[in-house]
Formats: C-alpha cells, sequence, structure tokens
C-alpha cells in the first residue's frame, strides 16, 4: 500500500513536471508568435506610412507643377497683353514723331 501510495506521488510528480515543461513550451510559443506578429504589423506600419509619405511627395509635387504652370501662363500672358500696348504706343509715337516734323 506504501508502495502504491509513493508510486502514485512519483507518477503525479512527473505528471506535474510535464505539465509544467508543457506549459514553458507554450508559453514560449506565444511569445515567439506574439513577437513575429508585432514585428510584421510593424514592418506593415512603416510600408504603409512610407507609402503615404511617397503619395504625399508625388502630390505636392504634381500641385507645385500645376502652379508653375499657371504662373507661367499668367506670365504669358501679361507679357502678350504688355506687347500689344507697346506696339499701340509705338505707332502713336511714330505719329506724333511724324505729326512734330511736318
Amino acid at each position: 500500500m506504501a508502495t502504491d501510495t509513493i508510486e502514485a506521488i512519483r507518477a503525479a510528480e512527473q505528471q506535474s513536471d510535464a505539465a509544467e515543461k508543457q506549459a514553458r513550451q507554450d508559453a514560449e510559443r506565444i511569445v515567439a508568435d506574439a513577437e513575429t506578429k508585432a514585428s510584421e504589423l510593424k514592418a506593415s506600419i512603416m510600408k504603409e506610412a512610407r507609402d503615404k509619405a511617397a503619395e504625399a511627395v508625388r502630390a505636392a509635387e504634381n500641385d507645385s507643377k500645376r502652379f508653375a504652370d499657371e504662373a507661367e501662363k499668367a506670365a504669358q500672358t501679361e507679357t502678350e497683353k504688355l506687347r500689344n500696348a507697346a506696339a499701340s504706343k509705338e505707332n502713336e509715337a511714330i505719329q506724333l514723331i511724324i505729326n512734330s516734323l511736318k
């Protein structure tokens, strides 16, 4: 009877040790999985941030180009107006000179 009790205690200790070992392995696996998932999530967030930043740069470059094109067009229009005004004044100046020589 004492032998049975001792064997039962040893079996219980072995089961307890096995359960503890399994729990440690499970905990290590869970931690490793969590670290892997955290690393993957971090990489995904960083990629998304880089992609958004690149898109913002492209949008800013497009806006800048559009603004420069509009400014150039406005400058060309104003230059043409000034040329036309100067041409008109040139004819008037020629007429004034001709009239003063008469």
